[in-house]
């Protein structure tokens, strides 16, 4: 299992392969529970990847952050409420205009993921 540091806000690429890329026996990674930002092609290409928790505290995600995992079974949200999804860079960096979705289906969350197409990211509750 992957343990990244606690201080990690956001996750990128080249950080993930350089500090944990060869940690994946177990197919399953943390991220740390202050974590805000999972970052373009954070778990790009991992064959081993199939488990991941998303914890409350990340509030988006960039497209292709899990693309090409094809392994990938899982994605737990810890908080299920107020995602959404768009296919618009602009639009998920103001977080506006996506599209609502249901991430209460781990394995539904996964596919998605691996597509690489879409941005997710996280509203606040009124």
């Amino acid at each position: 299992m992957i343990k990244l540091k606690r201080t990690l806000k956001h996750i990128a690429f080249t950080l993930f392969f350089f500090v944990c890329a060869e940690a994946f026996a177990s197919g399953m990674a943390t991220i740390p529970e202050d974590s805000t930002t999972i970052g373009y092609g954070a778990f790009r290409n991992r064959k081993d990847l199939r488990f991941i928790t998303i914890p409350y505290s990340v509030q988006s995600i960039d497209k292709n952050a899990f693309k090409n995992c094809p392994n990938l079974l899982s994605i737990v949200f810890d908080d299920e409420d107020n995602w959404y999804i768009t296919q618009d860079e602009g639009n998920w960096q103001k977080k506006s205009m996506g599209t609502h979705i249901d991430v209460s289906d781990p394995s539904t969350n996964a596919s998605a993921f691996r597509s690489g197409r879409y941005y997710f990211y996280k509203l606040e509750s009124q």
